[in-house]
């Protein structure tokens, strides 16, 4: 039997041969492996730093807007105040000028002509007008500033 297995020792060899081969592919293939997954954690602790990064850059730059978003319409309500506060001083003004004229208009009417009275009157009404005229237009225009700053200022720069 010995015998037997010594002429087919080029077999036994051959066999070893294949069993190291085999081994050494399963190794090889193991350690490849093993470096694909150290750069595929490698690759992904990048993708997750650029991510985050990139998430705490829009989160900035969202706080950024918000707060000048916030600043806008704080100062735009500001303004509104002042515009508001601008036009009660004028319509103050005005019953002021309207009350004065109507006071001369019956101070003349004792003593003057028909024609006077006349004239007071018709002026005094389209003081009155005009007035009223103003304090639309001023009002609108307001408005229409106040949200335009407003815009400007919340525009993201």
């Amino acid at each position: 039997m010995i015998e037997v297995l010594m002429r087919q020792r080029w077999l036994l060899c051959l066999l070893a041969l294949l069993c190291a081969l085999a081994l050494g592919a399963v190794t090889l293939q193991r350690h490849n492996a093993q470096q694909q997954e150290i750069g595929a954690q490698r690759e992904r602790s990048m993708w997750e730093a650029r991510t985050l990064k990139a998430e705490q850059s829009a989160r900035q730059r969202e706080m950024t807007w918000m707060t000048e978003v916030s600043h806008a319409q704080s100062q735009a309500q500001e303004n509104r105040q002042v515009a508001l506060a601008a036009q009660r001083s004028a319509a103050d003004a005005g019953r002021l000028f309207s009350a004065s004229l109507a006071r001369e208009r019956d101070r003349t009417a004792a003593s003057t002509p028909d024609a006077s009275r006349e004239y007071a009157a018709t002026v005094s009404a389209i003081l009155d007008q005009c007035q009223a005229a103003y304090r639309e237009l001023a009002a609108a225009a307001d408005s229409h500033a106040a949200d335009s700053l407003m815009l400007q200022q919340a525009w993201p720069k």
